[in-house]
């Protein structure tokens, strides 16, 4: 991707900061209201904050307990979201997640 760890790294600080992030906090609280979080409806509210991010390039996987431990966004060699290919492993879209809050 670059030739110089400097120019990878501010890239990656980049994309990071492009990507707006859903009320964790608030999606963690779901099944407290019967509607537990699923692997699909995480995808669908990174969706829901990023105009230009379509669900079906976003990877959730879990623990097998079913904690979340990333939220990959597959993108392009052009840096643009694109569908994550079936290699990319993930919890299925059913798959009830679990948000760590600290508390």
């Amino acid at each position: 991707m670059a030739r110089r760890p400097e120019t990878y790294f501010g890239a990656a600080r980049l994309m990071f900061g492009a990507i707006e992030f859903p009320d964790m906090d608030y999606l963690s609280r779901q099944y407290k209201r019967g509607k537990p979080l699923t692997a699909a409806g995480l995808a669908e509210a990174f969706e829901v904050n990023n105009a230009d991010l379509p669900a079906h390039a976003v990877r959730v996987k879990t623990n097998r307990k079913g904690w979340l431990q990333e939220v990959r966004i597959c993108l392009g060699r052009d840096f643009m979201p694109r569908r994550c290919p079936q290699w990319t492993r993930g919890a299925p879209d059913s798959s009830i997640v679990k948000v760590w809050r600290g508390d």
